[in-house]
């Protein structure tokens, strides 16, 4: 049988980690042994600047003030990991974007991860980036950092993306700024039914945008604290986020997701 790469939700993937058993007993024809979820690697993490680390220490990921499990340190981060019985889980760190899926074969179902960041060079600064595979077991989610696969020195002008093809990984490494505020101004035809200014400090992350009825296109422009423009976008309704850069304080920007609610619209 030809592999049949399929592109599936998360909840598929769970789903045939645990219902496909029952699919064998009600269909006399189904494969003798139920596709089984392979997990792969768990994830990938990039950090700026080499971390100090005695041979074979492990550095983990702790709680933030959201419960989330991060890295204390200037990175971008993301895994997923399915163990049937024993715990898994799924985590993100600074990313513009987050996408899993699932490559079924006859035999096994290997989950794949693909992700973005961005990144702000600075001048006077080495801009050095370091990689690693990230690992999830009982004692929780962490990388050794003796065991970097790969490091870079980035600018300001290239955007690079990075696969793991052992691990079923990928990170779109892309430069950025920081944004102060931005506009979003909906379309319908030659009209424009509405218009707003959006401060990124006032923003809750994944702040819901309901548009105008009748919008058919939006125009989002991103500004920088001189008031100078980032970058313009424009949207359809197959578009339903919009990353919002800030500085947290490093260079790896932290993102709030603008959700852009076309339930109004055309």
């Amino acid at each position: 049988m030809k592999k049949l790469p399929l592109i599936i939700t998360l909840i598929l993937v769970l789903f045939l980690a645990a219902g496909c058993g029952k699919q064998k007993e009600e269909t006399e024809t189904a494969a003798a042994e139920p596709v089984k979820v392979m997990p792969a690697a768990e994830g990938m993490i990039l950090v700026n600047g080499r971390v100090n680390a005695e041979p074979g220490e492990k550095i983990f990921a702790e709680r933030n003030e959201e419960d989330k499990l991060v890295f204390p340190l200037d990175a971008a981060m993301f895994y997923y990991a399915n163990y049937g019985e024993r715990v898994g889980g799924a985590g993100k760190q600074n990313l513009t974007f987050l996408r899993y899926g699932v490559n079924i074969t006859e035999t096994k179902a290997e989950t794949w991860q693909k992700a973005g960041t961005a990144y702000r060079c600075l001048e006077g600064t080495v801009n050095l980036i370091c990689m690693y595979d990230v690992h999830f077991d009982e004692e929780g989610v962490w990388f050794t950092p003796e065991d970097r696969f790969r490091e870079l020195v980035m600018n300001a002008y290239t955007t690079y993306t990075i696969t793991r093809d052992s691990t079923l990984c990928e990170m779109t490494l892309a430069p950025g700024r920081p944004m102060a505020y931005i506009t979003v101004s909906s379309r319908s035809g030659n009209e424009e039914p509405g218009s707003e200014t959006l401060r990124t400090e006032e923003m809750p992350d994944y702040a819901e945008y309901l548009l105008p009825v009748g919008t058919d296109r939006v125009e989002i422009t991103a500004f920088d604290a001189d008031g100078s423009v980032i970058e313009k976008k424009t949207l359809d309704r197959r578009d339903t986020d919009y990353a919002v850069l800030y500085d947290n304080g490093g260079q790896f920007l932290g993102v709030k997701t603008l959700h852009l609610d076309w339930t109004q619209g055309k």
